[in-house]
């Protein structure tokens, strides 16, 4: 038995290891979620529950709410590893692997990753887990250190994108929940995921509605779920997305992300918050694309996605950002009853 195949051994089973410690530790957050489950059944409504304030009554609420979370998705991983430490130790009569071969699966995709952290040293120290991580994935993550909070939205808002967004939640210039507000208003659809040793933020954290809270002192055993999130939302985005064929160009755009649409000389224009795309396409396939997604046809000429308008006048159509587009006279009904059908179809999504 080789000298290599040993070591490679000793340091499953220490993995192992660390991975029933970490399922005991879950376990007992199990326990205590459940005991807090039998307190609420037990005082029957907020009221009656202790003189505990409300607010930390939710802060808690939402604290639980995240290690159940946890816990759940961290249990698929626990289970996957220790599958591959038996069908490991099951191929240990195999002939040894060939020099060279890789360990994880080949690469299959780039992400371009943003983590800002006004410590840079700590950003240093994780960064090159969460590329370690993704790469176990088949991913190779190309991660961006920002320092600052107010360097990261300038980026962005001078057209850089990032696939996904790891913020620290405790810097001095802009808060990490504060960036991530602003950063859901540029890009709908952003990954984000906050970092923090201060798990009281929890509840704060989840009004911007992040993929995951990671707790800086509990980084090594978090960071593969908050991948495995971060991976499962770029593949529902991905499925959410349309393209747009130029020529030897293909433009890939977020319905969400997309204010109109304009025709104009043949050149069809994508305008979306932060900027405009020209391309070689008809409003009729623009149409085609986008009306499953809330696009309205409010004009020949114009394609407007019903979540950017503020009103509609019997001569334009008022956007949220301030902007009139003219309106059909004769669209003019049907573009409101389709409107009104659509926040309809909204609001009972959300109830539901």
């Amino acid at each position: 038995m080789s000298k290599n195949y040993t070591e490679e051994q000793k340091a499953l089973k220490a993995e192992v290891k660390g991975l029933q410690q970490q399922i005991h530790e879950q376990e007992q957050q199990a326990e205590n979620i459940e005991q807090f489950v039998q307190r609420v059944k037990r005082n029957g409504i907020l009221t009656e529950l202790t003189p505990m304030p409300s607010e930390s009554f939710a802060s808690l609420f939402y604290l639980f709410r995240f290690h159940f979370r946890q816990l759940a998705s961290a249990a698929a991983a626990w289970y996957t590893k220790i599958n591959l430490y038996s069908a490991h130790t099951e191929r240990a009569s195999a002939p040894p692997r060939r020099p060279g071969h890789p360990r994880t699966r080949s690469v299959i995709m780039e992400l371009q990753l943003a983590y800002c952290d006004d410590e840079a040293l700590v950003g240093q120290i994780f960064i090159p887990k969460i590329q370690a991580e993704f790469q176990r994935q088949g991913v190779r993550a190309h991660v961006s250190l920002v320092s600052s909070p107010k360097r990261l939205l300038s980026l962005v808002e001078s057209g850089k994108t990032f696939d996904a967004y790891f913020l620290d939640i405790d810097m001095p210039q802009l808060d990490g929940i504060t960036l991530g507000r602003h950063l859901r208003e540029r890009a709908p659809n952003a990954a984000i995921i906050f970092l923090s040793n201060k798990e009281e933020m929890v509840y704060s954290a989840f009004r911007v509605k992040p993929l995951r809270f990671l707790r800086k002192n509990r980084f090594e055993a978090e960071i593969a779920d908050a991948v495995q999130a971060v991976l499962l939302s770029l593949r529902e985005v991905e499925r959410k997305t349309v393209i747009f064929e130029d020529g030897n160009q293909v433009y890939r755009f977020s319905p969400r992300e997309i204010l109109f649409v304009e025709i104009l000389n043949r050149t069809l224009i994508v305008v979306r918050a932060r900027d405009s795309i020209r391309l070689r396409a008809t409003i009729t396939t623009a149409e085609e694309l986008l009306v499953p997604f809330g696009f309205i046809r409010i004009h020949k000429s114009y394609l407007v996605n019903y979540r950017a308008i503020f009103t509609i006048g019997k001569k334009d159509v008022l956007l949220e950002d301030g902007r009139a587009l003219p309106i059909s006279k004769h669209r003019y009904r049907e573009v409101l009853q389709q409107f009104m059908q659509l926040h309809r179809k909204e609001d009972e999504e959300v109830e539901s």
